[in-house]
């Protein structure tokens, strides 16, 4: 017959999440999507990655990008932006200010850090306190 009702289905292949290209040879499931075996690497270095790269091959996500287990610590690791930066400067301006003003004016830090002292000086003296305590009492 060879006519239309005759023909086969068309094929449909799964798109590949990094090119979009339909994915025609072993389809990479990983990250929740689908990947062509060129596609599925470090987003840092570019190794390989997913079961065929064996266990060095293993896949690390971080903000829905694949990372080899080498990379993957440094792409997750805090950056500091810009609006960072501002918020340090600005808040080192208001403490020079502050200090301009007041000559025992602190930081946070400082505070903490004199707070941490007198704490471990308190805890001398009753560490003292005990022992002359037990030392009366012997």
């Amino acid at each position: 017959n060879g006519g239309a009702a005759d023909a086969e289905p068309k094929r449909t292949y799964e798109k590949c999440f990094a090119c979009k290209n339909e994915i025609k040879t072993k389809v990479l499931e990983s990250l929740g999507t689908q990947w062509c075996v060129t596609c599925l690497v470090c987003t840092t270095c570019g190794k390989q990655l997913g079961p065929d790269a064996g266990d060095a091959g293993k896949v690390y996500e971080v903000k829905g990008k694949p990372y080899c287990g080498k990379c993957h610590e440094a792409a997750a690791a805090p950056v500091e932006t810009a609006d960072d930066k501002a918020a340090e400067a600005e808040m080192k301006k208001l403490l020079a200010e502050a200090k301009a003003k007041d000559k025992n004016a602190m930081s946070i830090v400082e505070l903490n850090k004199v707070y941490a002292a007198d704490d471990e000086l308190e805890a001398k003296k009753a560490e003292s306190k005990i022992a002359d305590d037990v030392g009366a009492k012997s």
